[in-house]
């Protein structure tokens, strides 16, 4: 998880925290992974110093998990699905780069 994070820029005043939910193809998305990234959501986006939730995920079933987090979740603070084009096992993996991408701008 070190590694996710190793390339990213913070902002003064932010710290970074990754969790791992789960690691697999986002076409084997089922109840039981969108149950505990929910209850995991849930509770950092309770905690006061969380200003939000990057969640890297695979493309093929972004869609479904944001409707799911969209239709349970009812905080203010942002949720970005960050959309992982590439399998995390490959050599060039992509999701490190689209934090690095997406969380300055976010957070802002």
């Amino acid at each position: 998880m070190g590694d996710l994070l190793s390339d990213i820029a913070v902002p003064d005043g932010f710290t970074l925290h990754a969790e791992q939910i789960a690691q697999l193809d986002s076409k084997d998305m089922d109840f039981a992974t969108w149950h505990d990234l929910y209850v995991r959501s849930e509770y950092w986006l309770a905690q006061d110093d969380v200003a939000g939730l990057i969640i890297v995920h695979g493309t093929d079933a972004r869609e479904e998990t944001s409707y799911f987090l969209l239709s349970l979740i009812q905080r203010s603070k942002p949720i970005v699905l960050s959309g992982a084009m590439l399998r995390v096992t490959t050599s060039i993996f992509n999701g490190p780069q689209n934090c690095v991408t997406q969380l300055p701008w976010r957070l802002r």
